[in-house]
């Protein structure tokens, strides 16, 4: 089978008690593959592509001395290298205790330059377990695509309410460009026994600006992930002998065509890959001042504190020739 991360397991019975929740979980990504997984992605990685994929997914965004959640930290992998490499406070959130253990298993040989913790999610629909404004940066790699469609709105919404105002979002993930698919990918699909909630970019767009987010951008990487595919085909080949002999020369067979299958859904972009970027909004909370321009008899309603575009006002003032102390207005009233 191939290895994506199994995620949407654990969303895809929202409506069950937690617990069937978390048994349903490992149904779908055995223990006994890890060591074919970590064979084929790299040690701690349970999604393609090893550390350049990571460090491809966060260029651009400043990490040093922020506090990261990653939603989906499976073994830890991921995490472990942007804990040594950056000066960040990263967190590891994994709905799946026993992959949650390993996670913890794989950290005691790191050494991060700040911090890195991995917590286990203690309720399968939500991020409750961390308070409004607990983060600076969330990412996401190749996780949010198990995560049924009618789900994704309110995951999005918790996403933002954890994010500090002015945080970002980076999201590695799979959308689909046309519907049905076409028998090779509908076979990939069937072949990895899990459920792809796949939505257009259009959608993908439109979700996270209707969860509030701003300064929305999407990269398409789609070559890219192709390129890992191949990556992948070429190694499998070179394991054959030891895949064969550990695994099963079917599991063998099955690998180069489940990963054949998905070069080439990504290669004619039948399915679309790319980096989600954007940012919570400043929150619109903001004193309104009665100001004097000099040299006028004008009185201009000013606003400023808080966080609610206090970056914009204070252009405006510096554009008006207005020092700081000249802000010494009446509070007219508050607007939230």
């Amino acid at each position: 089978m191939r290895f994506t991360f199994l995620f949407f397991l654990v969303f895809g019975f929202l409506f069950a008690q937690e617990d069937t929740i978390r048994q349903s979980a490992s149904q779908g990504y055995h223990e006994e593959f890890i060591g074919l997984v970590e064979l084929i992605y790299g040690e701690g990685f349970l999604s393609q592509g090893g550390n350049a994929s990571v460090e491809r997914m966060v260029a651009g965004c400043s990490l040093e001395n922020k506090k990261v959640l990653d939603i989906g930290s499976g073994l830890g992998g991921p995490d472990i290298y942007l804990a040594e490499t950056y000066a960040a406070d990263i967190t590891g959130l994994e709905p799946q205790e026993w992959l949650y253990r390993r996670s913890l298993a794989n950290q005691e040989l790191a050494k991060p330059k700040r911090s890195l913790r991995f917590v286990l999610m203690d309720h399968p629909a939500s991020l409750s377990q961390f308070a409004d404004g607990s983060f600076d940066v969330v990412i996401s790699k190749e996780t949010i695509l198990h995560v049924p469609i009618e789900v994704k709105p309110a995951f999005f919404s918790e996403i933002l309410r954890v994010l500090k105002p002015g945080g970002e979002i980076v999201i590695l993930d799979w959308m689909r460009t046309q519907f049905p698919y076409s028998e090779k990918t509908q076979k990939m699909m069937d072949m990895d026994g899990v459920a792809y909630h796949l939505i257009t970019p259009d959608q993908y767009l439109s979700l996270l600006q209707n969860a509030g987010f701003s300064q929305i951008q999407l990269e398409n990487v789609s070559p890219e992930i192709a390129g890992y595919s191949q990556g992948n085909i070429q190694k499998i080949g070179e394991l054959e002998d030891r895949i064969t002999k550990d695994y099963g020369r079917e599991v063998f067979g099955y690998c180069i065509d489940s990963w054949e299958y998905q070069r080439d859904a990504f290669a004619t972009q039948e399915l679309m890959a790319g980096i989600f970027r954007a940012q919570k909004p400043y929150s619109f909370d903001y004193d309104l001042h009665l100001v004097s321009l000099p040299g006028t008899n004008d009185r201009t309603l000013i606003c400023f504190h808080g966080y609610g575009g206090s970056h914009k006002i204070a252009q405006t003032i510096q554009s008006h020739g207005l020092a700081d102390s000249t802000l010494g207005g009446i509070v007219t009233r508050r607007v939230r």
